[in-house]
């Protein structure tokens, strides 16, 4: 039996908790559900997986700890306790797990709400104006800029992954989805999972299998706001392979082909092709890096006289409020996450090219997936969030509101905190913030990328005590799997194999068959409130 026949087939099953009820979209590798529960009337959309055949037992018990571990990450950054939205434009995870029926696939689970994709919309009305493009682009891009902050890839932006709920609000679903599905496939055939679907728009770091980061994602967004201009895919073909080739080596066509952008008597064809090119620049250090900056420069071009719309600001600068301005570096105590840097290209202790992880470049900013160093989006982001939370309409962006208040004699965040035995403060400290003390409640972790690299991110424990601790989080028992932090038992546990550390003990092990502690990493929790390493 084909894949898409089992899928057809899996109407009127269970999985998990979850009777599926209608075939949504479906390809060789997941198909996407409408779902509901046998007690309830809510209805929900369900994505299933497909695990590769190949993984051996022991490959297969690795990758469903790293599933459970991201997901968990996933749904955190998602939604509330709630389970409400933390950002008005990505789509919440609900739930998520391994499932047994039909076996060998895992699944995600979304609300099911109003809307219907950007592939649906071209398809009904072909492009748009220029204008409606520009208030979808600034939800698009702050909603990436948000995942971004918090270490998350899209890594698989297309335009059936964006909707318009019936409010007319922008919502990407699906976020970290093609992170989860590498994991689920060798290093020799992770390559395959682009270009599936003859929406996708692969960044030729993916299909060469080298380093993603932020600007992957502009790649895709910029392909959006081309197919959104002119109603056709940047590239299109018969053959996979075909379409692969053009990402890869072919200049982007100009937006003339289609048809000419004006407003009024102006024709901005020219100035738009330019940008989508800088958006979708083969290197992708010559590429534009962050979604909010694409943004801010098409808004310069379509409507340059509209000073209603704030600027939205780029990872760890202010926007300038006025083209061509110096950004403003946002200071320190307005900061409630940090960027993570690397003086080394390439992250020591990673598997293959093909591994899916985020290597580090010096010239540019690159994030993990775990979700522990993040880069700060303040200002006009948070109020573009804030508003958009309360239903102001898109595009009508005001800056209000105060910044944290400072010590006029020092400069320093009035911010105060316990100074637990063992760590340094130091007001003016050095070294990579991974965290701050507010960021980490009693009795819960964060994951942070550790500073010399390694397949795991580093683990910080905030004991019941007070006190900060932080361990390199790989298994000495199993160094491809991560320990997560279980606040019920205090301890941090493999899913791989079950050993049990103690981090209120220098992670001694508990219980095994981990041979020796986890290996510590030295922070220091400073006067800022930040908590910094190496």
């Amino acid at each position: 039996m084909d894949q898409q026949s089992l899928f057809a087939q899996l109407v009127g099953t269970m999985v998990g908790i979850y009777r599926l009820q209608q075939l949504v979209t479906q390809n060789t590798l997941e198909a996407t559900f409408i779902a509901r529960t046998d007690t309830s009337d809510m209805l929900y959309r369900l994505r299933l997986l497909r695990l590769s055949s190949t993984l051996t037992p022991e490959a297969r018990i690795v990758l469903l700890g790293h599933f459970q571990q991201q997901a968990r990450e996933l749904s955190e950054l998602l939604s509330d306790q709630q389970k409400m939205p933390k950002h008005p434009h990505l789509l919440p995870l609900l739930d998520y797990g391994n499932a047994q029926n039909p076996p060998g696939f895992l699944y995600l689970v979304s609300p099911h709400v109003p809307m219907r994709s950007l592939t649906e919309l071209l398809g009904e009305k072909g492009a748009l104006d220029v204008l409606t493009i520009r208030s979808y682009l600034d939800q698009m891009a702050s909603a990436l800029e948000y995942a971004h902050q918090h270490a998350v890839l899209h890594r698989d932006l297309t335009t059936d992954a964006v909707f318009i709920r019936n409010d007319g609000r922008i919502v990407i679903a699906d976020l970290g989805v093609m992170r989860i599905l590498t994991l689920s496939r060798p290093a020799d055939q992770q390559i395959l999972l682009y270009g599936q679907s003859p929406n996708s728009t692969p960044a030729p770091e993916q299909l060469l299998g080298q380093p993603v980061d932020t600007s992957t994602d502009v790649y895709a967004l910029g392909a959006i706001v081309y197919r959104l201009l002119c109603g056709h895919r940047v590239f299109s073909a018969n053959q996979r392979d075909s379409i692969i080739q053009q990402h890869l080596h072919d200049p982007v066509p100009s937006l003339a082909q289609w048809r000419p952008i004006t407003i009024g008597q102006r024709n901005m064809t020219t100035e738009l092709d330019h940008l989508i090119a800088a958006s979708m620049e083969k290197d992708p250090a010559q590429r534009i890096q962050h979604p909010a900056e694409l943004a801010n420069r098409y808004h310069q071009i379509v409507a340059p006289n509209d000073l209603n719309r704030q600027p939205i600001a780029i990872s760890g600068t202010i926007a300038p409020t006025l083209a061509g301005a110096t950004p403003v570096p946002i200071a320190a105590t307005a900061l409630k996450s940090t960027r993570t840097q690397s003086a080394s290209p390439h992250r020591a202790g990673s598997n293959t090219p093909h591994s899916g992880q985020i290597n580090v470049a010096r010239r540019r900013m690159l994030l993990l997936f775990g979700g522990g160093g993040a880069i700060v989006i303040v200002g006009a982001v948070a109020l573009i969030v804030e508003q958009m939370v309360n239903n102001t309409p898109p595009g009508s962006v005001t800056v209000t509101g105060s910044q944290p208040t400072q010590s006029s004699a020092t400069g320093s965040s009035s911010t105060s905190h316990t100074v637990t035995a063992g760590h340094t403060v130091t007001p003016g400290h050095t070294g990579t913030v991974i965290a701050r003390t507010a960021d980490v409640p009693l009795d819960s972790a964060k994951t942070f990328p550790l500073p010399n690299g390694g397949a795991n991110p580093g683990v910080l424990v905030h004991l019941q005590n007070g006190q900060f601790v932080a361990f390199d989080s790989t298994c000495t028992h199993d160094s491809h799997c991560p320990v997560a932090y279980d606040s019920q038992q205090k301890l941090l546990v493999c899913p791989c194999h079950g050993a049990e550390f103690d981090p209120a003990n220098h992670a001694s092990v508990v219980q095994g068959p981990a041979p020796t502690p986890l290996t510590p990493v030295q922070i220091a929790v400073n006067a800022d409130g930040t908590i910094t390493v190496g």
